[in-house]
């Protein structure tokens, strides 16, 4: 028979290791963002059970504003998420598109150093749509994209602008160095048949000058010049600002 000190040391272990049952599970719950608000709840009731009343409604009070701060955070994350990508290409799409533009403006402001702007359009797109059907149209769209992103640096920054045109921003790339990527994407997109199809591309190339603050608008509008130059002249090729500039 156990004397007095057994069983309060028993008793002990018992709602000990209970309580990090609990825990335990509490904390499996919790990783569960949908779960959270009623894990909340629960731990409510054990508090007002197990808890004096002084305890637990500060405790109370650091839970829910912990768990629903937690909520908050994870809806917006996911919610900017959405609104910046892209859901058929997985590229950022034109929103994030603005939103990053003005801070390359100001950081090439800050540093005088020079931003590449590529500009590219899938070559007779409609006539794919228009006898492969739009179903095909879009494996077409995705697997362009997926091509291009293979070639890019991880913080080289893509875009689609909408339709089959789409848009790559390098921070810190001069007109060489864009233009030697815009001929990589351009090689890359062409090496494979994509849907079972040849699909080519046309590629506008133009950047800032070292010690010129980046804009937008000029830069973009150079870029798309240089492409509706490539489409003119027989699509399926890479045309630099400096062969605007020269001609």
């Amino acid at each position: 028979m156990w004397t007095a000190t057994q069983e309060a040391r028993a008793s002990w272990i018992c709602r000990t290791a209970s309580e990090r049952a609990r825990f335990l599970d509490l904390q499996a719950r919790l990783l569960k963002p949908n779960t959270r608000v009623l894990v909340l709840l629960s731990v409510v009731m054990v508090l007002v059970a197990d808890n004096p009343l002084t305890l637990t409604l500060p405790l109370v009070a650091l839970v829910a504003v912990s768990t629903l701060a937690t909520v908050h955070r994870d809806s917006d994350i996911e919610n900017r998420g959405a609104a910046t990508i892209d859901a058929l290409t997985g590229m950022l799409n034109r929103t994030a598109l603005i939103r990053r533009r003005t801070e390359i403006e100001a950081q090439s402001r800050a540093t005088g150093e020079p931003v590449g702007l590529i500009v590219i359009d899938l070559d007779r797109f409609k006539t794919v749509n228009d006898t492969q059907g739009h179903g095909v149209g879009d494996i077409v769209l995705r697997d362009v994209a997926y091509v291009m992103r293979r070639e890019l640096r991880a913080y080289d920054l893509a875009y689609r602008l909408g339709g089959e045109e789409f848009a790559v921003l390098l921070p810190g790339a001069d007109l060489r160095s864009t233009a030697e990527l815009a001929g990589r994407l351009h090689a890359a997109v062409a090496a494979e048949p994509i849907a079972g199809l040849a699909i080519t591309i046309s590629l506008g190339v133009a950047a800032s000058t070292p010690g010129t603050p980046f804009s937008w608008d000029d830069v973009f509008d150079r870029a798309d010049a240089a492409l509706y130059r490539a489409k003119q002249g027989g699509r399926d090729q890479v045309v630099s600002d400096a062969v605007l500039a020269a001609a």
